[in-house]
C-alpha cells in the first residue's frame, strides 16, 4: 500500500464499508435517503456544505474522513489541488437502497481519522 487512496480503501474495507468509487463530490445538494455514506479525502482539499442548503460549511483535505448518515445533504462549494475522495457505503449497500440504521453500528469502534498518518496507522494495525 503506497498511497493514501490505498490506505483509505483498506481501512474502509476492514470495517465492512467497501469503497465503490474514487471521484469528486457533486456541486449540487444531494443526499442518499436510505444509504449511509463515508467519504475519505485521498487528494487535494475542498469546501463542502453538509446538512443541505443552509447547512454547515466544512473545509476538508487529504486524510480527512466524513461519515454521512442517510439523509444528510452535501454539496461541493469549491475544490483545489486535484481534489478526490473515496466513496463507500455499508457492505451490501450501493448508495441508493438497502442501508439500514443498524449498519452504522460498525462505526462505533472506529478511531477518528483526521490525518493521513492516522489512516496509515489504522491500515497497518487493522484498527
Amino acid at each position: 500500500m503506497g498511497n493514501l487512496g490505498d490506505h483509505i480503501d483498506y481501512c474502509f474495507a476492514q470495517h465492512d464499508w467497501p469503497v465503490q468509487w474514487h471521484d469528486g463530490v457533486f456541486d449540487y445538494h444531494h443526499f442518499h435517503s436510505t444509504a449511509h455514506e463515508v467519504l475519505g479525502v485521498i487528494a487535494g482539499a475542498a469546501e463542502l456544505i453538509v446538512g443541505g442548503p443552509g447547512g454547515r460549511t466544512l473545509r476538508i483535505a487529504a486524510g480527512d474522513v466524513l461519515l454521512l448518515p442517510a439523509g444528510t445533504g452535501h454539496c461541493l462549494v469549491s475544490r483545489e489541488d486535484a481534489f478526490q475522495v473515496a466513496g463507500a457505503y455499508p457492505k451490501g449497500s450501493n448508495g441508493t437502497s438497502g442501508a439500514m440504521r443498524s449498519r452504522l453500528t460498525n462505526c462505533a469502534q472506529w478511531m477518528p481519522c483526521r490525518s493521513r498518518h492516522a489512516i496509515r496507522f489504522m491500515a497497518k494495525t487493522g484498527h
